[in-house]
C-alpha cells in the first residue's frame, strides 16, 4: 500500500506532517523515519493531516498513540485534524480497548483549529 508522509514546520517546536494514501504494518518504517527523530529536533506538539488519509490499520494507529506518548513526556502533544470518519472509528475502538488512565489523541476538524489548540496562538497560520 502507499504512502505519503509530507512534514511542515510551523513553529520552533510544532509542525505539521500530511498523510496522503494508506497507513499499514507494511509502511510504518516510513512513518517512523518522519516522526521519531522528531522529539530531538524539539518538535513538542505535532498536528497529523489526515484529510487524505484512506486506510490505518491497527499498527498505524498505535504509531500514532506512541509518538503521542513520546510527546506528552516532554509535555506535547500529537493531534489529529481532519480525520475520515474510518479513523475515527478506528479511534473510538481502540479507546474502548484502552485503560481509563489512557489519554485519547485529541481530534480536530481543521488543521487551523488543531494548531490553534495545540500551540495556543501561533503568529504564522500553516497553509
Amino acid at each position: 500500500m502507499n504512502l505519503s508522509v509530507k512534514l511542515t514546520a510551523v513553529e520552533r517546536d510544532t509542525a505539521v506532517v500530511t498523510l496522503d494514501g494508506e497507513l499499514d504494518v507494511s509502511n510504518l518504517a516510513l512513518l517512523d523515519a518522519v516522526l521519531l527523530p522528531l522529539p530531538g529536533r524539539g518538535v513538542r506538539n505535532l498536528v497529523v493531516d489526515a484529510a487524505r488519509l484512506r486506510f490505518c490499520d491497527v499498527c498505524g494507529w498505535r504509531t500514532l498513540e506512541s509518538t503521542d506518548d513520546i510527546l506528552a513526556a516532554s509535555g506535547g502533544s500529537l493531534a489529529i485534524a481532519s480525520p475520515p470518519p474510518e479513523l475515527r472509528r478506528l479511534a473510538e475502538m481502540m479507546r474502548e480497548l484502552s485503560s481509563p488512565a489512557d489519554l485519547p489523541i485529541k481530534m480536530y476538524d481543521s488543521v487551523d483549529h488543531a494548531l490553534e489548540e495545540t500551540s495556543g496562538d501561533l503568529s504564522r497560520p500553516y497553509r
